[in-house]
């Protein structure tokens, strides 16, 4: 089955975060995820990192939707993060 068939949830928030909001992206994609429910987030620093770490962290599936193409992935410090999710 192709990701389109498969149950999603988009979880995305700001750049600029408070240790309430990146526990609970954590945690909520890491709940979803363990039932089976694709993680969609970009792959900006803050939030976003922290829904694909904590859809990772129960081996669950997650996407991310790039801002820039392959062959420029931004922001730098997520490559680590792009390289897992693939």
């Amino acid at each position: 089955m192709g990701l389109c068939s498969q149950p999603t949830v988009a979880i995305v928030g700001s750049g600029s975060f408070t240790s309430y909001g990146k526990d609970s992206a954590y945690r909520m994609a890491g709940e979803f995820a363990s039932r089976g429910i694709t993680v969609v987030s970009g792959m900006a620093t803050g939030i976003d990192t922290y829904a694909h770490r904590g859809a990772l962290s129960v081996e669950g599936y997650t996407a991310a939707v790039l801002g820039s193409c392959l062959d420029h992935l931004y922001p730098v410090q997520n490559l680590g993060l792009f390289r897992e999710i693939c």
